[in-house]
C-alpha cells in the first residue's frame, strides 16, 4: 500500500510482448552504400548526357536560325536586285526621252533670239505706255483729291448749317436742342405728361438732324425714321423678327401720352440710341465712355463736333 491506496499486484497485469530487434550486418550496410553510390554516379552521368544533348539541340537550332536568316537575306537581295534592274530600265527610257526633248529644245532655241528681241521691243513699248498712264494717274489723283476736298468742304458747310438750325447746348446737368431740354433715356421714361409736347418735339428734332446728317455723309442707318422733324415721329426696326413675312414692322413712337404703351416709347428711345451709336461707329467716332451717360444729345453733339473739328477735337 502506497499513499493510502491498496497496491495492485503486478501479477494481475498482462505482460506486453517485447519487440523483435532486427540485427543489421555491417556487410549489408556497405552493400547498400555501394548501390547508392552506383545510382548517384548513374544520375550524374544522365545529367551530363542530357546537358550535352541540350547543347547539341541548341547548336542545331542556332545553325538552322542562321541558315533561315541567310536565306531571307538572299531572297531580299534578289528582290532588291530585280527592283533595281526595273528602275534602271525605267531611267534608261527616261534618259532617252530627255535626250529627245533636249534635241527638240536645241532645235527650238534657234528661234528664241528673235522672240526675245521682239519681247524686248514690246516691253519697251509697255514701259512707255505705263509711264504715260502714271503721269495721267498723278493728274487724276490730284483732280480727285481736289474734288474730295470740295465735297468735304461742302459737307462741313452743310453740317455747320445743321448746327445753326439745331443748336445743341450743354448746361449744368442736362442738354438742350433749340432750347428744349432732353434728359437721359432713364429719365425720359419717367417724364411728366405735361412735358410730353416739349420732349416729343425735341426728339423729332434729333431724328431729323440724324436723317439730315445721314444724307450729307452718306451713312446708312439701321433704323427707319418716319415723320422726322415733328412731334409725332416714330421709328421702325427693319431687323425685327416678325411672325409673318409679309407683315409690316412694328412702329415705335417717339412720343407718349394717355392711350399709348409706355414700353413702346422706351423701346423707341433705345432704337434711337442704337442708331446714334451705329452712326458714330460707322464714322470711327465711337467713344465707350460716352455710352455710359445714356444722353441722346451728347451723342448727337459728338457727331457734329468730330465732323467739324476732327477726331483730335476736345470733348464737348
Amino acid at each position: 500500500e502506497k499513499n493510502g491506496s491498496p497496491a495492485i499486484s503486478s501479477t494481475l497485469e498482462p505482460r506486453r510482448p517485447r519487440g523483435v530487434v532486427k540485427q543489421v550486418k555491417a556487410s549489408d550496410v556497405c552493400g547498400a552504400g555501394d548501390r547508392i553510390s552506383e545510382m548517384l554516379d548513374g544520375l550524374h552521368q544522365h545529367k551530363v548526357e542530357s546537358s550535352a544533348l541540350r547543347d547539341a539541340m541548341e547548336c542545331c537550332l542556332t545553325e538552322r536560325h542562321a541558315l533561315r536568316q541567310r536565306r531571307q537575306r538572299r531572297l531580299s537581295t534578289e528582290t532588291r536586285l530585280r527592283l533595281l534592274r526595273h528602275a534602271v530600265d525605267i531611267r534608261r527610257k527616261n534618259v532617252e526621252i530627255l535626250k529627245a526633248e533636249l534635241s527638240e529644245a536645241h532645235d527650238s532655241s534657234n528661234n528664241q533670239d528673235a522672240q526675245r528681241q521682239q519681247a524686248r521691243e514690246e516691253l519697251a513699248r509697255a514701259t512707255e505706255e505705263q509711264r504715260l498712264v502714271a503721269a495721267g494717274l498723278t493728274s487724276t489723283y490730284i483732280s480727285l483729291k481736289s474734288l474730295w476736298l470740295q465735297l468735304r468742304c461742302r459737307q462741313m458747310r452743310m453740317i455747320h448749317e445743321v448746327c445753326q438750325v439745331y443748336p445743341i447746348e450743354k448746361h449744368d446737368k442736362y442738354w438742350t436742342i433749340r432750347g428744349l431740354n432732353v434728359l437721359s433715356i432713364d429719365m425720359l421714361g419717367r417724364q411728366d405728361l405735361r412735358e410730353e409736347e416739349n420732349v416729343s418735339t425735341a426728339l423729332g428734332y434729333i431724328v431729323h438732324m440724324l436723317v439730315t446728317l445721314s444724307g450729307i455723309l452718306e451713312v446708312p442707318l439701321r433704323i427707319n425714321i418716319h415723320q422726322a422733324g415733328c412731334s409725332r415721329s416714330f421709328l421702325c426696326d427693319p431687323h425685327e423678327a416678325v411672325e409673318a413675312i409679309t407683315a409690316a414692322p412694328r412702329e415705335f413712337p417717339l412720343y407718349y401720352g394717355r392711350g399709348l404703351e409706355k414700353p413702346r416709347f422706351e423701346a423707341a428711345l433705345r432704337l434711337l440710341r442704337d442708331g446714334l451709336h451705329q452712326f458714330l461707329y460707322s464714322r470711327g467716332y465711337l467713344d465707350e465712355r460716352r455710352l455710359r451717360s445714356g444722353s441722346l444729345l451728347e451723342c448727337a453733339k459728338l457727331i457734329l463736333t468730330r465732323e467739324l473739328f476732327g477726331v483730335q477735337s476736345p470733348p464737348t
